[in-house]
């Protein structure tokens, strides 16, 4: 029996969390690749404004012309597969989006205006659904109107976690937030976390994995992705990994994981189902507010936002603080609290110099505080609340291209790499001591360039660019691409050695 078509309807898992850094584009890529070579017809959706899945799988950003943020916003009868979806491989295809997509949530960007807002993503799938047996939807790391049409699009959720520092609060977060939507529209879309990033060798992750297994219980998957360089690797070269080493451990976890998907689908794939709760009546408080500065926009804030108190409802249990992982969780709750307060004072009071001055106090003294993923190709000035929230690795700005890492202030960190003759010494980062990080604003003109950081006389590879490739010496250079329009562009297969 096809376990991917129940109902009449291709099987189709959003990938969401709301923090970055999880493995959850490296899910989608991988998972999918994997799916296809199965024999199972897959499509690939990005719904991340970052774009990484064209990046990942060697799709220059610059040769997508129809990507999925203009199927949503045109006419369902019009839409043209053969513009849209791209043919990766054998069984695979990708619906790709472009850093534009980010403007579909603006004001007047085209989506919040529609009454079927939170359904356009489904709307487009329905058209090339007799293609496929299964669907995987890469979110974007936020909640917002993408999250929003990847739920109502969805037959089930998968959560990617790390069994790192903030696993445990960031899975509780969402869990409380997929329930608490999932109530607002009135679907019952089940969900799954599946641990990422496992460091097998590390006591504080076998920690973390335990408490996220006590915790959740039923709902966390068997299989652990667990880490390997060869997934970084893989990505940087525009392939997945299972072509790039089908023998690695990360190739042998996401073929794991799709078999065990295979074996255990949802009890029902069918999304729209009255909750055993009653509906929710009466205006919505909000607890994730979408800023749409139109009347339209006014009236869809208030339709769309979650009522606080169903935050609580149905959710699993955090066990205690029993260990230094659970300690860690608990700290980070108390410092997501506060950042979460401040923030919504920002958007509420974004002239207010307190405001300002008490998210720089913030950024300066929770040095442990989480990070939340940018799009690295804005070319918007940072409000104060993105630099509070920014993360570390390569940006492009007007000025050039923009390199952050954290460290104190006894810590000496340069770039070496091909625009300096990989000089040790030309190029310092500069410490910021109100962010606590090192800093360095890198004018260059087009061209690929390789580089690595020197830190405190030690050479590494940037850990928080997931561009890579391996050097001749047995390391690995980290990578940027300039084009021509001063952006970042991706690093596609035979641009490597």
């Amino acid at each position: 029996m096809n376990t991917l078509a129940l109902r009449g309807r291709v099987r189709t898992i959003a990938i969401i969390n709301q923090k970055g850094g999880s493995g959850k584009t490296t899910t989608a890529i991988n998972l999918a690749a994997v799916m296809a070579r199965r024999g199972q017809r897959t499509l690939l959706v990005d719904l991340d404004p970052q774009a990484h899945c064209a990046l990942g799988l060697a799709i220059p950003e610059s040769r997508i012309e129809y990507q999925i943020g203009d199927a949503m916003l045109g006419d369902e009868r019009s839409i043209d597969p053969s513009r849209l979806l791209w043919h990766i491989s054998r069984n695979l295809d990708l619906a790709p989006c472009t850093t534009k997509l980010a403007g579909l949530e603006a004001a007047r960007g085209g989506l919040a205006e529609r009454e079927d807002r939170d359904t356009r993503l489904r709307s487009v799938l329905s058209r090339v659904a007799s293609r496929f047996d299964i669907c995987l939807i890469d979110c974007s790391p936020s909640i917002g109107l993408l999250t929003f049409n990847a739920l109502r699009a969805a037959s089930e959720v998968l959560v990617p976690v790390e069994t790192g520092y903030f696993a445990l609060r960031g899975a509780g977060k969402q869990v409380q937030t997929i329930k608490a939507l999932c109530r607002r529209f009135r679907i019952n879309v089940p969900y799954r976390i599946l641990p990422t990033l496992h460091d097998h060798d590390s006591i504080l992750s076998g920690d973390v994995l335990g408490e996220l297994q006590r915790s959740f219980e039923s709902v966390v998957i068997p299989v652990v992705i667990r880490f390997d360089q060869h997934l970084k690797e893989s990505a940087a070269l525009g392939v997945p990994v299972v072509d790039y080493a089908p023998v690695a451990r990360g190739a042998s976890d996401y073929e794991s994981l799709a078999g065990w998907l295979l074996e255990n689908p949802p009890a029902s794939t069918e999304a729209d189902i009255e909750p055993a709760d009653e509906p929710l009546d009466g205006p919505i408080s909000p607890a994730f507010p979408v800023i749409v500065a139109s009347p339209e926009g006014e009236r869809f804030a208030r339709d769309t936002d979650v009522e606080r108190k169903d935050m609580n409802v149905g959710v699993e249990p955090v066990a205690a603080p029993v260990s230094r992982a659970a300690e860690l969780a608990e700290r980070t709750r108390r410092l997501s609290t506060r950042h979460a307060e401040v923030g919504r004072r920002i958007d509420t009071e974004p002239s207010n110099p307190g405001v300002v001055i008490e998210v720089e106090q913030i950024a300066a003294s929770d040095t442990d505080a989480p990070r939340t993923d940018v799009d690295p190709t804005s070319r918007k000035r940072s409000s104060p609340r993105e630099k509070f929230t920014e993360g570390f690795g390569v940006r492009y700005t007007d000025q050039g291209v923009f390199f952050t890492h954290p460290g104190g202030p006894h810590t000496i960190v340069s770039i070496a790499g091909d625009h300096n003759a990989w000089s040790t010494s030309t190029c310092i980062m500069r410490y910021n001591p109100r962010l606590r990080q090192h800093e360095l604003l890198l004018p260059v003109p087009p061209g690929r360039y390789r580089y690595r950081l020197v830190v405190n006389g030690q050479w590494m590879a940037d850990p928080y660019n997931p561009l890579s490739e391996p050097n001749p010496y047995g390391g690995i250079n980290s990578v940027f691409v300039v084009t021509a329009n001063q952006e970042l562009a991706p690093v596609t297969t035979g641009l490597a050695g």
